[in-house]
């Protein structure tokens, strides 16, 4: 008699013998990786179990919070369930003598593992595409319910929650505190500002709640009027030379104001801080240079000056107090004398 062995070992892929081992391999993976996750639960769920009891919780929120937390907790697990399932089939096929009937129908090692490696390599993609898009969402929403409804802690903003700046078109906007649960935003001010970042006006506004068509606004209560600058004297634009990159620029001193100015001091000219460069006498009087940068020019009302502009002049206030603080002396020296 003649034995005739059938040589299987390129067995076409997707045959009666792929899909049994493959259907073998999937059921053991999803009852490993229902299993594995519910532990995983169950740790997690004694591991809070006293903030869940302390902070009062609903039922229906707790399983709200652990729902959305079930995508990350099968991220974990996934691999493991994987590699515990391959083992898991090959050795229950080599329980029951499957792979050595199939050995000796002329199938090679690496041909019966194929359907599994398919399989595996399908769920790698598959946890990828879950790790970068369900994961993240499902996380953040259950840190969220914990935070917010079992722990009672407020959302915080990028930005925080209380005291916030915002920088605006020629303005600073100031907000005293918001409400994250009601995306309510309380004790708005917004500090409007000139060209030379002096102040203009101010708008206070109580309350004002973001809605799909944008903010409302209640109550707002608007101050505006003129700057309030301290003028101590007018002076005169003797002289201006426009270098390339700078401009120098002369003005007249009145002679109540020079006891009050040094060379490297400070004066305001309409507002404008500016360092003293020079600090000359002359027969008609005391004359200060100062020098300017483009920017201060671009940005205020000093790149209009021509030689003949009169400007609002306000010395410094430190060199005030020295001279105010020196008074009783030179009063008692002028006395003595």
């Amino acid at each position: 008699m003649v034995v005739v062995r059938i040589r299987t070992r390129f067995l076409p892929l997707g045959s009666v013998l792929d899909r049994y081992l493959a259907a073998g391999f999937v059921r053991i993976f999803f009852a490993t990786l229902a299993i594995i996750t519910s532990l995983y639960v169950t740790v997690d769920l004694f591991d809070r179990i006293g903030t869940l009891f302390e902070s009062g919780a609903p039922l229906l929120t707790v399983v709200r919070y652990f729902s959305y937390k079930a995508p990350l907790l099968i991220s974990r697990v996934i691999g493991f369930a994987t590699l515990f399932s391959t083992l898991f089939s090959l050795g229950m096929l080599a329980r029951t003598y499957e792979i050595t009937a199939m050995r000796s129908g002329g199938i090679s090692v690496q041909r019966l593992a194929l359907p599994l490696f398919i399989v595996s390599l399908f769920i790698c993609v598959l946890s990828f595409i879950w790790n970068e898009s369900l994961v993240p969402v499902f996380a953040h929403r259950a840190q969220t319910i914990y935070l917010t409804e079992i722990k009672h802690k407020q959302q915080k903003s990028l930005l925080g929650t209380h005291d916030i700046w915002l920088r605006g078109e020629n303005s600073f906007i100031n907000v005293d505190r918001f409400d994250t649960q009601t995306s309510t935003l309380e004790n708005v001010t917004i500090f409007r500002l000139n060209r030379s970042f002096g102040l203009t006006g101010l708008v206070e506004i109580p309350k004002a709640e973001w809605s799909p068509k944008g903010w409302k606004i209640g109550a707002a209560v608007e101050w505006t009027g003129p700057q309030a600058v301290t003028v101590d004297a007018t002076v005169e634009l003797l002289e201006r030379t426009d270098h390339e990159g700078h401009s120098v620029m002369t003005f007249s001193l009145p002679e109540a104001m020079a006891p009050f100015v040094v060379e490297k001091g400070s004066v305001a000219l309409d507002g404008v801080s500016l360092t003293v460069a020079t600090l000359d006498r002359t027969g008609a009087g005391e004359r200060i240079t100062v020098w300017l940068i483009p920017h201060t020019l671009e940005v205020t009302t000093l790149g209009l000056l021509a030689p003949g502009d009169r400007l609002n002049f306000e010395a410094d206030v430190l060199a005030k107090y020295v001279a105010r603080s020196l008074e009783p002396y030179r009063r008692g020296v002028g006395g003595g004398a």
